[in-house]
């Protein structure tokens, strides 16, 4: 609607964009715009715009943004749920006429509104036994946010596992079995939230109604009671009581006993438990059950209709309780025992007979059996444990072991009593003990000093006296009798005399001085024993100090030094101080230093005392003779100063070093040169030159450099002083100047470094070479197309550097080129010619033709510059290129297509920013684009739309706001496009946008009261109002239906298509005074809820009082003030409050006092106040104390009145006037407990009373720390309201044993009074140490001796633990748990005395000794050897239980001598010497007995057996004892001289015996006489005591093999061939008997036997290294009888050598066929130098050697500075061979054999052994070969077995110092016979050799290695 004001003569100004309707979200913020109005007037004048209606401007105001704009401001904040639309008018004025517009806000809802639960609080019952699915409740939520916003969904948040609710309709549902007896009631936290997340939270409490359906149980378990054994029949002993399950339903219940017992009664109604028959504790069955019976109570719920388990059962546990009836009792009257007199402390004595014990007994219980036991008459025993409840074995221990002699007294008789101690009646016992002593060997060697010390010289002589020694035994008889032996590493070096202690040197220290070696230990400690008769020792220590003698040359600590030195410094550069060390001590050890050559000049210096070398002048480098070469070789001599002195010399090398001191200078001081700007780079300058006076390189090396001057311009030649132009200089006179100063310098290359200098002075030259330049080289200009002629377009200028330069411009026709607009090459080069020109002097390019972008767009002119003054080149000259583009000019509009009007639909629900349409237009000019869309608004309809920013260009509409099609059907509005052009072309389009209908109207209340009331007394269905909606919608849209949403609580109901409000249900205003009823119009009733529209409207109903509830007081019982006795009248006591729901007059409460109903009577009174009532003390208290019940009454003034009453609880308390006083424990008790309890464990209970009430008599205890408490304080603690005393810590009896507490008992009263009492606590032993052997006093081991074969008789106590603790705690028992537990049956052990008993026999030829590991234990029942951990126990020194016991076996002479064999024999020569030994028979006799007892001799028993003629022989010399026999050492030595015309042999019987008679054995001995042909040599490596060692085995190894009896005549020092000993090899002498025959083997048919055998005896050759087998003497000429022998010997060698020349012819072949391969091979052994890889590149090492180089002569990398080279260097017969200056020589030696035995080995063998390379410098290889190789016995041929030793060898030398070999391959040349292969042990690489080359080789020996 417009109402329009006009004038004559004004126009009326008009709104355009009216924003209608307006929208706003209820949540924007305050001063946001939410439209703008727009006014236009045609006469331009000032509009006033403005806001009609007092609510519109309350919520909005106005701003101006323009002059014909304003915006739309909120200025209070919006709430859809209060207002959801606003009506305004707008009006705008021009002054004159004025314009008004209706709008309407819009208030858009947003979620802000959390629900709310209705008609709370929740509570309901629910029968435990519900079904599950049942619904309990149901819970409802409002939400007053409209749309999604106003859906709730429910959920529990809390016991979701029992319940379950239903998300939408708010169900709560059972899901799980209730149980009532295990929860009562449940609280559900209930949350109900809306779409968007906001929720609100209630409670659900479901109370669980009781079913019967739970068993009994039983109250206060667990049932313990004790009753005495003489309680009488009927007496009572404890209840049980058992209440229903069901709490809510309970039940009676019954008792009654399952057990099957006589003594005990229930009864079945109260549970009572009494004595139904005599109790006897000490009766047998009572016994049995160890005085506890245990019962087993049921009880049974009394219930008609039982429903489940109606019973349930408890175990009741009686303990009865003894009486002092018995009497104590000992198992024996008289007890025997026996002693060692030397039985320590704490050891027990042995009852006898053995296994006897001593047991006391007292069959009462507890206390009543508790003994003490004790000695009478006897302090030198004692009895444990002291102290025994009801039973113990006691064990009598030795107390005084001082007492103990048994030479004082032999018989203690004492008695022992055991009495009752803690009983009225005191019963005793006691019984008689008799001790017998027995006597043992009881002290000990003693030495008279501690320990000994004496001083004799390192080179002392075997005999030299050193000490003496004496030791003193206290014993008498043999026990006092000692024999002295030495102990220790060192005994070797000395003896003593075992009966005067006597000690002297036992080694020949005077002839070889190693052995008493001082410098190796200068202190030998032995230890000295003594033994007595028992076999007690004891020891003592010598210390024997040797005094030095000067036996040691000084060591210096280097092999070589050395230093260097600058020419004239005064000092090394390194200090060289010669250090030598003596190991003498002084004065032998005083070294003196000297040099004693290479010093001829006395350059050098050196300390004589402190080996410090220095310089005595400078030195002169070129003073020095030339064959010195810079270097000084000096020898320095350390010697001592011992009385002959011994010295050692060491080489100095001091290396000197030339300084430079010649500085370089130039020829001339100026240099001059000139060249051109346009020089190139290497263009040659000029040259400088110096010279250094310097005359030794790097001194006089001379370098040049330009030190400043060039600026990068020049560079000069290092070496040659040539100066250059450098590379890339640019040299331009006008730009870097005309001349250049250089500053050169010469530098030599000393140190330091020295200089000269000279300057070069470089002029340059200037041309004209400089080319013009554009600044760029294309430009692009944009130019209009309308431009005028000769308009300048651009200037294009270049410049040159040159001075006399001057340029000319002009364009180059033929380059001009354009392009049209659509990128085409536009061809008509006369038309881009004529359209621009160019100046000539300046280079601007103006327009000389009109323009036409329509025909050429773009159009590209090159220029050209020239430098008409150009010198070189001479022609120089630049081009650059310039585009002109042409701007167009707009003069096309744009075109809507396809035509200029559209049409489109859209639904009414369609949002805002729905694409409705999209339009184009088009525009021919180029520059046009993009083309810009507008709405035209002028009307109001097409502010609807809008082309928004973003679619500007693309001609998109979009919605702008809502559509109403009950409003608008069509909409019709322009859109104007415009293009971008200048000035801007348009044109417009007519869009017509039909609107589509939908259900989009809610329905509007038309009827609906604010509030109406109702009386809460009004029947139901009661009419209580009726509303009315309208739809503006039609047909099924505008139908409309009724419903209540929220609120109504069950209580209302609405008629859905009347809309009649009706109550449901009776009406309590004090239950709800006020309903808030939402309701809900909803559309469309036929369609899906989803289509349905719905409007909530609000109405509240008003409940009128009616007089119907009583007044409720706040609590039903008070508990009221507590006041003392003094409160004084008048004093308020207490304040109670009721509430009456009513009001008015039915709500006023008045108080008074019920004086019939409480115990108060007239001490108080009530008072009625504002809003309570007020209870004070009305009378005096005094004396009152107590607690009193006052009823409060309160009553409202309705018609009829109503009332209520209270309980107020007063308790009048006392005035602390009474002190606490201790009634338990008694004064002066004392408390026991067990040591070890466990922390927190309960002691006593004090107990106070205080007879006052309240506080004032409520006791606490505390602990008082003070003197008499000690610590006590600390180890308990007090509970500080039950005064439960328990432990606060470990209890330890043998820390302390009692305690006393302070106990303070105080009230809690002002003031507070208190009591104390002293309370003893004595702590009660427990078994908690272990027995313990004291290592200090208890040796380890414990040694213990016996005679072999000994058998029952005790050997030793080793009851020697301790036991810290009492009684039968510290009971000690011994049990053998370890050591050789093979020898566990020959001992035993008693285990209570300790005693160890030989039960079995021990042989000492098999045992010398047993290891016992002793375990002292409490644990006397139990075996400790059934628990798998002690069994084998190892011996522990840490575990203090064990002891090791060591029994030492002492031999007796119980074995007869035994000879190996029962026939020997043994030969002899006509060398053999008179005395000469043939036989030692006590090499081959056994006597397993040891000392005395292994003392044997030796007869020989006649009659000999001689054989003939021999024993005619003898006769016809007179010659009877051939032989003789040392009677102790068992040698048969010859007494005769034997002929070499002797033959035959000699037999006889020779007898050994020892002390005892018949401890003897016999053998037959067989001496034959041989001659040097019978004997074979065999010679092995090793010396005579190694090759001693196994001579017997050997030759009973080879008699098995060969079955003759091989017999070892003597052994002795190989001899070489030249007669020298080597000591190195043995030569053992054989000769074989056959048994058979009995004659002697020649030696060569032993060695034939041996040969044939041979493969049997490989290993024993290889086990032995036998080297070879010869005969002992070379074969005598052959006599007649072997005449036809030798002639067919020759016959054999004819044909052999027939054979041997075949087998030349085949070597010769194969000779010629590897002779290539072997020249190759040999050259590289031996120096060739054409190897791929040089040697003198190859690391020192034998991983890195190349593939053909042997490791071992592999050469050497050489340094070039310094060269050092070894004495013996010159001794190398190759050129080529390694440098061994700096290396200890390597030798090897190489035993080399004769082809005889070719048959045996086709390769002999040897051994290599070398000695290490020690390496002086760090330049040569690394050691290659081992430093002691072992040697090898034997080696294998090529079938695998060993090969046999060689018998002639040819002691050839091989020096591997000086050749090289080459490895792997075999050279050219070389073959089996002039060849020689070297393998290497542990190595895959073997080496060949040319023989004769192997012979000359010297310095190396080689053993065992294969060639």
């Amino acid at each position: 609607m417009y109402i329009l004001f006009s004038a004559d003569s004004n126009e009326a100004p008009r709104f355009v964009n009216f924003p209608s309707p307006l929208t706003a979200n209820e949540d924007i913020s305050l001063d946001s715009t939410i439209g703008v109005l727009e006014a236009i007037d045609n006469d331009n004048a000032n509009l006033d715009f403005a806001i009609q209606g007092e609510i519109a401007n309350l919520i909005l105001r106005l701003e101006r943004i323009g002059p014909k704009k304003m915006e739309i401001r909120l200025k209070k904040k919006l709430d859809r749920e209060t207002v959801s639309q606003y009506r305004m008018i707008f009006q705008v004025s021009d002054t004159i006429n004025m314009i008004q517009k209706r709008a309407i806000l819009f208030v858009i809802d947003v979620n802000d509104n959390e629900p709310s639960f209705t008609h709370l609080p929740y509570r309901v019952d629910v029968p435990e036994d519900s079904l599950i699915g049942k619904t309990v409740f149901t819970v409802t939520a409002v939400d007053p946010d409209s749309g999604i916003w106003g859906l709730i969904s429910y959920n529990i948040t809390t016991q979701q596992g029992v319940f379950g609710i239903d998300t939408y309709s708010g169900d709560v549902t059972l899901k799980e079995p209730l149980n009532y007896e295990a929860q009562t009631f449940y609280q559900l936290a209930i949350t109900a939230v809306d779409a968007e997340g906001l929720n609100s939270s209630t409670d659900l409490i479901i109370n669980v109604i009781d079913v019967q359906d739970t068993p009994p149980y039983f109250i206060q378990l667990p049932y313990l009671a004790s009753v005495p054994e003489n309680a009488t029949v009927g007496a009572s002993v404890m209840q049980v009581v058992a209440e229903d399950g069901d709490r809510g339903v309970p039940n009676a219940v019954n008792y009654t006993f399952i057990s099957d017992q006589n003594y005990f009664h229930i009864d079945k109604d109260t549970g009572v438990i009494t004595v139904s028959a005599p109790l006897d504790r000490e009766d047998a069955q009572m016994e049995s059950l160890l005085g506890v019976i245990t019962l087993t109570v049921r009880a049974q719920e009394v219930t008609v209709t039982p429903q489940g388990k109606t019973t349930a059962t408890a175990v009741v546990t009686i303990r009865i309780l003894d009486v002092n009836d018995e009497s104590p009792i000992f198992n024996h009257r008289v007890y025997e025992a026996t002693v060692l007199e030397n039985a320590q402390a704490h050891i027990p004595i042995t009852l006898q007979p053995h296994g006897v014990e001593m047991i006391v007994k007292d069959h009462d219980k507890g206390d009543n059996g508790r003994l003490e036991v004790w000695l009478e008459g006897c302090d030198t025993f004692e009895v444990v444990p002291s102290r025994v409840l009801n039973e113990a074995t006691l064990i009598l221990r030795v107390k005084n072991s001082s007492a103990l002699d048994y030479e004082v007294v032999q018989n203690i008789s004492f008695q022992i009593v055991a009495q009752e101690y803690l009983t009225e009646e005191r019963h005793l016992a006691s019984a008689e003990v008799i001790v017998h002593i027995q006597d043992v060997n009881d002290n000990w060697p003693r030495f008279e000093n501690d320990s000994y010390v004496a001083r004799i010289p390192e080179n002392s002589a075997r005999g030299t006296f050193v000490t003496r020694v004496t030791a003193t035994d206290k014993d008498s008889g043999n026990f006092a009798h000692l024999s002295y032996k030495l102990l220790g590493a060192s005994t070797h070096l000395f003896s003593i005399n075992s009966s005067t202690g006597v000690v002297s040197v036992a080694v020949d220290a005077d002839q070889d001085w190693t052995i008493l070696d001082r410098e190796k230990l200068d202190t030998h400690q032995v230890t000295i024993e003594a033994v007595d008769g028992g076999g007690k020792r004891s020891s003592v220590r010598l210390d024997v100090h040797l005094l030095d003698v000067n036996d040691q040359a000084p060591e210096i600590t280097r092999s070589q030094y050395e230093s260097y030195v600058r020419e004239n410094e005064v000092s090394l550069e390194r200090a060289v101080v010669v250090e030598a060390t003596d190991r003498d001590l002084p004065p032998n050890n005083q070294i003196t230093y000297s040099i004693i050559s290479g010093d001829t000049q006395a350059n050098f210096t050196i300390n004589s005392t402190t080996g410090h070398m220095a310089l005595a002048g400078p030195i002169n480098y070129e003073a020095m003779a030339p064959e010195l070469a810079g270097k000084f070789t000096l020898v320095v001599m350390a010697k001592d100063h011992g009385i002959l002195p011994l010295s050692s010399t060491v080489t100095v090398i001091v290396y000197v070093q030339d300084m430079n001191d010649q500085r370089p200078y130039f020829e001339r001081e100026i240099y001059s040169a000139v060249i051109t700007e346009n020089c190139t780079g290497g263009t040659y300058v000029t040259t400088v030159s110096a010279s250094d006076g310097d005359v030794t390189a790097p001194n006089n090396e001379i370098i040049y450099q330009i030190q400043s001057g060039s600026r990068d311009k020049f560079r000069i030649d290092a070496r040659l002083g040539k100066i250059f132009v450098e590379l890339g200089a640019d040299l331009d006179h006008d730009v870097y100047g005309s001349s250049y100063t250089l500053m050169v310098l010469a530098r030599d290359r000393g140190t330091p470094q020295l200089s000269g200098s000279a300057t070069v002075l470089v002029t340059i030259m200037d041309v004209n070479n400089k080319v013009p330049v554009f600044s760029h080289d294309h430009r692009t200009v944009h130019l209009l197309e309308s431009a005028a002629l000769w308009w300048e377009v651009a200037t294009y200028t270049a410049t040159d550097l040159d001075g006399n330069s001057q340029l000319q411009y002009s364009l180059i026709e033929v380059l001009v080129e354009g392009v049209d607009e659509e990128g085409g090459v536009f061809k008509d080069h006369d038309y881009l010619n004529s359209l621009f020109g160019i100046h000539q002097a300046n280079g601007t390019v103006y327009v000389k033709a009109r323009l036409d972008r329509e025909t050429v767009e773009k159009i590209t002119v090159t220029i050209l510059v020239v430098d008409v003054n150009a010198q070189f080149p001479p022609q120089q000259n630049a081009t650059a290129k310039l585009t002109i583009v042409l701007d167009d000019i707009n003069d096309n509009p744009p075109v809507f297509t396809p035509s200029a009007t559209y049409t489109a639909q859209i639904s009414e629900a369609s949002q805002s920013g729905l694409n409705v349409k999209q339009l184009l237009a088009t525009d021919a000019d180029k520059d046009s684009t993009p083309i810009k869309y507008y709405i035209i608004h002028n009307t109001e309809q097409s502010n609807v739309f809008k082309i928004t920013d973003a679619n500007r260009e693309s001609g998109v509409i979009t919605l702008n706001k809502t559509v109403d099609h009950e409003r608008d059907h069509w909409i019709n509005f322009t859109v104007l496009a415009v293009d971008s052009g200048t000035p801007a072309l348009s044109a417009t389009a007519n869009v017509a946008v039909e609107i589509k209908d939908i259900n989009d109207n809610s329905p509007e209340w038309r009827t609906l009261e604010n509030t109406v009331d109702v009386w809460e007394n009004v029947t139901v269905g009661t009419e209580v109002t009726t509303v009315w909606a309208v739809d503006r919608d039609s047909d099924e849209f505008s139908k409309v239906m009724y419903f209540i949403k929220d609120g109504a609580f069950g209580k209302f109901h609405i008629n859905n298509k009347t809309g009649v409000i009706t109550t449901l249900a009776p009406l309590d205003r004090e239950d709800v005074a006020l309903y808030s009823l939402t309701l809900e119009a909803r559309d469309n009733p036929g369609a899906p809820l989803s289509e349905q529209r719905k409007t909530p409207g609000y109405i509240r109903v008003r409940v009128l009082d009616v007089n119907d509830n009583r007044p409720a007081f706040e609590q039903t019982f008070y508990a009221g003030t507590d006041i003392t006795e003094n409160t004084k009248v008048g004093s308020q006591v207490a304040t109670v409050k009721a509430v009456d729901s009513d009001i008015g007059d039915n709500g006023v409460v008045v108080y008074s006092l019920d004086l019939a109903a409480g115990n108060s009577s007239d001490l108080f009174g009530v008072r009625t106040g504002a809003d309570s009532g007020r209870l004070y003390v009305s009378a005096p208290l005094h004396g009152k104390v107590g607690v009193y019940s006052v009823v409060v009454v309160a009553r409202d003034r309705g018609d009829p009145s109503l009332w209520s009453a209270a309980t107020v609880i007063v308790h009048v308390e006392d005035v602390n006037d009474h002190i606490p006083n201790i009634i338990y424990p008694p004064q002066n008790q004392t408390v026991y407990i067990l040591e070890n309890v466990p922390e927190g464990f309960f002691v006593t209970q004090v107990t106070a009373i205080d007879d006052d009430t309240g506080v004032n008599g409520e006791v606490r205890y505390e602990l008082v720390r003070s003197p008499s408490s000690q610590i006590a304080w600390q180890k308990f603690r007090i509970d500080a309201k039950s005064g439960n005393i328990t432990t606060a810590g470990a209890i330890d009896r043998e820390t302390l044993e009692t305690y006393y507490l302070d106990v303070r008992a105080y009230d809690l009263g002002t003031p507070s009074y208190d009591d104390r009492r002293t309370l003893t606590i004595v702590v009660v032993d427990t078994d908690d140490n272990p027995p313990t052997f004291n290592r200090k006093v208890v040796p380890s081991p414990y040694r213990v001796t016996v005679l072999e074969e000994d058998n029952g008789m005790v050997i030793a106590t080793v009851a020697l633990a301790t036991d810290p603790d009492l009684g039968n705690n510290s009971h000690i028992c011994y049990y053998i748990v370890g050591g050789d537990t093979e020898h566990w049956e020959s001992f035993l052990l008693d285990k209570l005395s300790g005693r160890l008993r030989l039960v079995q026999p021990l042989d000492r030829e098999v045992t010398t000794r047993v290891d016992l590991i002793v375990r002292a234990s409490e644990d006397c029942w139990t075996d400790p050897l059934l628990q798998p951990q002690n069994r084998g126990v190892v011996w522990d020194r840490l575990d203090m239980s064990l002891l090791w016991v060591q029994v030492e076996v002492k031999d007796i002479n119980d074995n007869a001598p035994r000879l190996s064999k029962q026939w020997f024999t043994a030969g002899v020569s006509e060398d053999t010497q008179v005395g000469a030994t043939v036989l030692n028979l006590a090499d081959y006799t056994e006597d397993p007995d040891e000392g005395n007892n292994s003392v044997n001799q030796y007869y020989i028993q006649p009659p000999f057996r001689i054989t003939q003629p021999l024993e005619t022989q003898l006769r016809q010399r007179g010659e009877k004892d051939v032989f003789r026999i040392g009677r102790h050492d068992g040698v048969i030595r010859t007494n005769i001289y034997f002929q070499a015309d002797m033959q035959g042999y000699f037999e006889f019987v020779v007898i050994v015996n020892d002390s005892v008679k018949g401890h003897q054995d016999s053998t037959n001995v067989s001496v034959y006489l041989l001659s040097g042909s019978q004997r074979v040599r065999v010679i092995l490596r090793g010396n005579t005591q190694e090759v001693g060692s196994f001579k017997d085995h050997f030759a009973d190894f080879l008699s098995n093999i060969t079955h003759m009896i091989i017999n070892v005549d003597s052994i002795q020092t190989h001899q070489d061939s030249h007669g020298k000993p080597d000591s190195r090899k043995t030569d053992m002498f054989l000769h074989a008997v056959d048994p058979k025959t009995g004659k002697v083997l020649d030696a060569g048919m032993l060695i034939d036997l041996i040969d044939k055998n041979y493969m049997h005896l490989v290993h024993l050759f290889k086990t032995y290294n036998v080297i070879e087998i010869v005969r002992s003497k070379p074969v005598a000429a052959a006599t007649s009888s072997q005449a036809s022998l030798q002639i067919g010997l020759i016959l054999v060698a004819v044909f052999l050598g027939c054979l041997l020349i075949i087998v030349c012819i085949t070597c010769f072949m194969l000779r010629n066929r590897y002779k290539r391969k072997l020249k190759a091979a040999t050259a590289m052994a031996f120096g060739s130098r054409e190897v791929g890889l040089n040697r003198l590149d190859m690391p020192g090492t034998n991983i890195h050697s190349h593939e053909g180089s042997n490791p071992v002569w592999s050469g050497q990398y050489e340094p070039s500075w310094p060269q050092q080279s070894d004495k013996d260097s010159g001794t190398s017969v190759d050129n080529n061979a390694m440098m061994t200056s700096h290396y200890d020589e390597q030798e090897m030696s190489v035993e080399m054999y004769n082809d005889e035995y070719d048959n045996y080995n086709r390769v002999p063998a040897l051994t290599m052994t070398t000695t290490t390379p020690t390496m002086t410098r760090n330049r040569g290889p690394a050691n290659f070969l081992p430093k002691h190789t072992p040697p090898v016995p034997t080696t294998s041929n090529h079938n695998g077995l060993p090969r046999k030793p060689r018998r002639k060898p040819v002691n050839n030398k091989v020096n591997c110092n000086s050749h090289g070999a080459e490895t792997n391959t075999i050279p050219n040349g070389l073959n089996g016979e002039n060849g020689v292969r070297l393998n290497f042990n542990g190595s895959d690489n073997h080496a060949y050799l040319p023989a004769e080359t192997f012979k000359k080789m010297d310095g190396i020996e080689m053993e065992s290695t294969e060639i």
